[in-house]
This record gives C-alpha cells, structure tokens and sequence, in this order.
C-alpha cells in the first residue's frame, strides 16, 4: 500500500507562503497523552523534533536524560532526546512504533512545528518527494518494525 500525501501551504515567518511535505501523524507520550498533529518531513534532519510546548502536552518527564547541543540550519538549540510513539497511515492501514525525538528545551520563542527526521522513520517506508506535483508518497517497506492497527 502507498500512502499519498498533498503538500501544504504555510505561511512563513517573513509573511510569505510556501508548500511544504507535512503529513498528519499522532504522536503519543510516556502516559499514553496522545495529540494529532501536522508534521513536516524533513529528509536533511537526523532525528524527528518536537518543541518543549508539544512534549509538556504528551506529559514528559524533562529532568530525567543527558541535555545536548543540536545543530541546525536555524543554529543551535538545546535538546533532551527521547523516545515517543507515532501513529502513521491512513484509516484502513495505521501503522505504530517509537521513534527517537529531541525535544528542544528552549522553542518557546519560536513557533515550531513537529518535525519527522530520517532515525526511525525514513526506514520505515520508501518515500517520494514529488516536487512537481507538491505531494509526498509513503510505500511500506515489508517486515518493518511498525506494527499495523486496524
């Protein structure tokens, strides 16, 4: 099955607008606090990204793990990585598992959306960009380590 996805339209901090490859993922904390979201792929980010904001929702314990410096093309940030669950699919074919995000300890001055980096997900499926068309598709690759839900 191939999942395909349309691009969407963002508005960025400048005031311009611009289609990025965003897809809707729930992600679901160490409580089992879950929350739907809009989350932009991002094939050049090494690990999936969450801002302090999100994680505080999925009820993360932020005074347990080694703090650590990421760096990014926005420059660097302080980070806490840890593991969350990601639901990922379509109604008929929902796929879970965890994948390992940085929760960036000091976001609350930026609006940062949820990114999903390449560590845990991009093995997952075979994923298209098609630029051309503005849409994203996902092909599962068999005998991946999610777990499908129906």
């Amino acid at each position: 099955m191939t999942f395909h996805f349309r691009y969407k339209l963002v508005k960025y901090p400048d005031g311009s607008l611009g289609k990025v490859p965003a897809v809707p993922v729930t992600l679901i904390g160490p409580s089992g606090a879950f929350l739907k979201v809009i989350a932009l792929v991002d094939s050049g980010a090494d690990y999936s990204v969450i801002s302090k904001e999100v994680s505080d929702l999925l009820d993360f314990d932020l005074t347990e793990g080694k703090v650590a410096t990421t760096y990014g093309i926005g420059g660097t940030m302080k980070t806490l990585q840890k593991q969350i669950m990601m639901k990922f699919g379509r109604d008929h074919e929902l796929y879970s598992w965890g994948v390992p995000v940085k929760i960036l300890l000091d976001s609350a001055d930026y609006e940062i959306p949820p990114l999903i980096g390449r560590a845990g997900f991009f093995e997952q499926f075979e994923i298209t960009f098609d630029e051309r068309r503005d849409r994203i598709a996902f092909k599962k690759v068999p005998g991946s380590s999610t777990a499908m839900h129906r």
